[in-house]
């Protein structure tokens, strides 16, 4: 990720400067897929918050989650 990162960063674009701000997770066949989502999602935006043109990893969720499969009838 880090090479993709800086290969992006070091490449000379039409439009001008361009970086990448990436946030990943390690696939657990444990975990569902939508919460390896929200866990690497919560890392891209630890990348953007912390300056962006980065790459972090998270390994578990930091944010209380709600649970959306409630039905009401």
């Amino acid at each position: 990720m880090e090479r993709f990162r800086k290969a992006v960063e070091d490449y000379t674009f039409p439009s001008g400067h361009v970086t990448v701000s990436i946030g990943y997770t390690l696939i657990n066949p444990d975990v569902p897929i939508p919460i390896m989502l929200e866990i690497a999602d919560e890392a891209l935006y630890r990348s953007k918050s912390e300056g962006r043109n980065q790459v972090n990893l998270s390994l578990e969720r930091t944010k209380a989650t709600v649970d959306n499969d409630i039905e009401f009838f």
